[in-house]
């Protein structure tokens, strides 16, 4: 996931949805900063097994809130 800020850059954080119905949406803190949606996008078709493996343990760790300025 990710959104502009107010100074131009993106964030991007990761949201883990369970799969079938009901479950809780699992989201990290923020992963990265970006300079463009482009970039944003980039940087998470890159993400490898092992990165995805340790974000999720960090977002069973704790959900913050999405519409934080600073944060997802």
């Amino acid at each position: 996931m990710g959104r502009q800020r107010r100074d131009a850059t993106w964030i991007g954080w990761l949201e883990f949805t369970p799969s079938g119905s009901g479950g809780i949406v699992r989201r990290t803190e923020r992963e990265t900063t970006q300079p463009s949606e482009r970039a944003i996008r980039y940087w998470a078709l890159g993400l490898e097994l092992a990165y995805l493996e340790g974000a999720l343990e960090r977002a069973v760790r704790g959900s913050p809130p999405l519409m934080d300025t600073e944060k997802p």
